[in-house]
């Protein structure tokens, strides 16, 4: 029986420094110790009106590797990334931190973050979906939501062949870990025609507007606090669920981003 998860994903843009609205900056390879997620504009396939189609899209996403951007605002939202620099062949720097889940090109790809490690490494199995993003609670009603950012819903579970080291997605994903993992998951696609498929919420301007929060009390999860961190355990999937968290995202003014293309 599938299951949805919950996994906690980075929120917080790259630094800018203190470059001025309408300037380009270029924002070298993650080297701290936290990830960051970027506004990113690239082409890809969306759902609008239950139609699907094809065009430039923006969404917050992981690109650890170097991208450029131009400053659009002083406050939140503050940069759109239009170039993504590809890592194939390249050196991975050293402390650089890998893209993990990588939504670029066929299919979705998810190898580590919030997987735990040794024994109590989580592993999923077909048509498990994993929901990224963060839990936050709401100071009036303190119900818990998650502002999601990605869904991910696996298809099979891939052996890693470590001898394939220069393809884009080993170099930006899998070489910059510290662990050897013995697999990846691959992410269920739009055009395979099953029902239930990945995909990022996405808009075709990049005029500010709140991520989109799902209310996991009214899909099921009970979210208890890890100290002073929430944490929502698996529920069952169900095909109502699902309804709830696509309708959810669509309601609060995103598309359904079902491929982005390969860098």
């Amino acid at each position: 029986m599938a299951r949805i998860f919950i996994t906690k994903h980075p929120h917080v843009e790259p630094g800018y420094g203190r470059a001025k609205v309408g300037s380009r900056v270029t924002i070298p390879w993650n080297t701290t110790t936290k990830h960051r997620r970027k506004f990113i504009k690239r082409n890809g396939q969306y759902i609008e009106n239950g139609v699907l189609k094809e065009g430039e899209i923006y969404f917050w996403g992981e690109y650890e590797p170097q991208t450029e951007c131009t400053i659009v605002n002083v406050c939140a939202y503050k940069a759109i990334h239009d170039t993504l620099y590809s890592v194939r062949g390249t050196k991975v720097p050293s402390k650089a931190l890998n893209t993990d889940p990588y939504v670029f090109g066929d299919h979705f790809k998810h190898i580590c973050c919030g997987m735990g490690d040794g024994k109590t490494r989580r592993k999923f199995k077909p048509d498990d979906v994993v929901l990224f993003g963060r839990i936050e609670e709401d100071v009036f009603t303190h119900s818990y939501y998650l502002v999601l950012d990605t869904v991910f819903v696996v298809k099979e579970e891939v052996r890693i062949n470590y001898s394939l080291n220069s393809t884009q997605y080993y170099k930006a994903s899998i070489e910059p870990m510290s662990k050897k993992y013995p697999v990846f998951y691959r992410g269920e696609n739009y055009v395979s025609g099953k029902p239930y498929y990945s995909y990022v919420p996405c808009r075709l301007d990049y005029t500010p507007r709140c991520k989109p929060r799902l209310d996991l009390a009214s899909l099921g999860f009970k979210v208890n606090k890890r100290g002073h961190e929430p944490v929502a355990k698996a529920i069952t999937f169900t095909h109502n669920i699902w309804n709830m968290i696509q309708n959810s995202v669509i309601d609060q003014g995103w598309l359904i981003g079902t491929h982005i293309d390969k860098i």
